[in-house]
């Protein structure tokens, strides 16, 4: 499981340089300012062309702030093949076997691998959730019935015991729940809430129809751990498998 959620780096950079040149261009126009009336003439050229830097630097920041704004993440369920490609292959780039152990720790990761054909299935049972960047996945958190538990022979042992265990005086089993299969966000993205508006997401969309949402996070992912208590998870059961050590967390919505 991962909490794998800064964004657009290298434009924030360039904003950072534009402010600077833009705070150099004003000191300089002050300064010409004040020479001005006694160097006059061969001044003016210079006072000019430092103006016109000035404008471009406004108009540069003006046009950054734009573009940075005009596509704000949205939120809503994978609509065609492509999105569940995009979704395997941000998957695949933060699979635990694919990652070394300093960035498991610091950045989290995912433990499951999805073929294209169970995420198909997954997605006509249940529409899956992500969130996107115009064309570009930004972070997803697949959706899993409780009757796919079969499916994903990883999952199987979570699928096992959840339905036994004990919420307020009451068997899982017997609460409408779903099962949060796996939550990413991509490294770009991280640290802008993507995570918390995921989960947002699952909450408008599935809490007519369920009461819990229940999903497992490795005992050693405390990055991740963190983030669903801070979301509203709760952890109730911890277990062992051939994986690794999970905890059983639930999100009541009821």
């Amino acid at each position: 499981m991962l909490i794998c959620f800064n964004h657009r780096e290298k434009e924030k950079h360039r904003e950072k340089l534009t402010s600077l040149f833009l705070l150099f261009s004003v000191v300089s126009i002050l300064v010409v300012n004040c020479l001005f009336e006694s160097c006059q003439a061969k001044i003016k050229p210079l006072f000019g062309l430092l103006k016109a830097y000035y404008y471009f630097c406004e108009l540069n920041i003006a046009l950054f702030r734009v573009t940075n704004n005009s596509m704000p993440i949205t939120y809503t369920t994978a609509q065609s093949d492509e999105d569940l490609r995009q979704i395997m292959a941000l998957q695949r780039q933060n699979l635990y076997k694919n990652t070394p152990a300093t960035y498991q720790q610091d950045q989290g990761f995912t433990t499951v691998e999805h073929s294209f054909e169970v995420l198909k299935q997954m997605n006509d049972a249940l529409p899956q959730i992500i969130a996107k960047d115009g064309d570009t996945l930004a972070g997803y958190a697949l959706v899993m019935p409780r009757t796919f538990g079969q499916l994903v022979p990883e999952l199987v042992p979570m699928f096992d015991i959840v339905a036994e265990l004990d919420w307020q005086g009451k068997r899982i089993g017997d609460y409408r729940f779903y099962v949060m299969g796996q939550i990413c966000v991509a490294e770009s993205y991280r640290g802008q809430g993507i995570f918390d508006g995921l989960y947002t997401a699952h909450k408008e969309h599935f809490s007519p129809n369920f009461e819990l949402c229940v999903t497992e996070v490795a005992v050693r992912n405390t990055r991740s751990q963190r983030a669903h208590e801070r979301v509203g998870f709760r952890t109730i059961y911890t277990y062992e498998d051939y994986t690794d050590v999970w905890n059983v967390v639930v999100w009541d919505w009821s």
